[in-house]
């Protein structure tokens, strides 16, 4: 009851509950009290326009974190890319090093490579331009 003696805005027998009604029963009956006073109406204005200013500055980190997220996404699918693009190199590597029949297969592919023994015949569809006489041009 000290608490009482302390506070003239509260009546000597009543405590922070008002009839029973726990905390929030007690702050709406003393929001007629609060809004009478000039000074509190300007602070709770003054929290209402930085509750304003807050809000529509997040909305902007709101996006912005929202645009990171996504490149996050993007990102994080970019390094699973690479990490298989690696595998299949390491692969690639160990079978260089250790696969002399896949090291000639490649350099068969890849660098037309023969051995001593083979010979390339090239067969081809269209003649070739080479072995026919030069014609002469039309006369105009």
């Amino acid at each position: 009851m000290k608490e009482a003696a302390e506070r003239p805005d509260q009546p000597a027998g009543e405590e922070k509950t008002a009839a029973g009604g726990g905390p929030l029963a007690w702050l709406l009956s003393a929001v007629p009290r609060l809004l009478g006073n000039r000074f509190t109406l300007l602070t709770i204005a003054l929290i209402g326009a930085a509750a304003l200013i807050y809000l529509a500055a997040s909305a902007d980190g709101f996006l912005k974190s929202q645009e990171l997220a996504r490149e996050k996404a993007r990102l994080e699918a970019d390094i699973e890319l690479l990490k298989d693009e690696n595998r299949l190199l390491r692969l690639k590597i160990e079978s260089f090093n250790n696969n002399p029949a896949y090291v000639e297969d490649e350099g068969r592919k890849k660098l037309r490579l023969i051995r001593p023994e083979e010979t390339i015949y090239r067969l081809s569809e269209e003649p070739d331009l080479g072995d026919l006489p030069p014609q002469k041009p039309p006369h105009q």
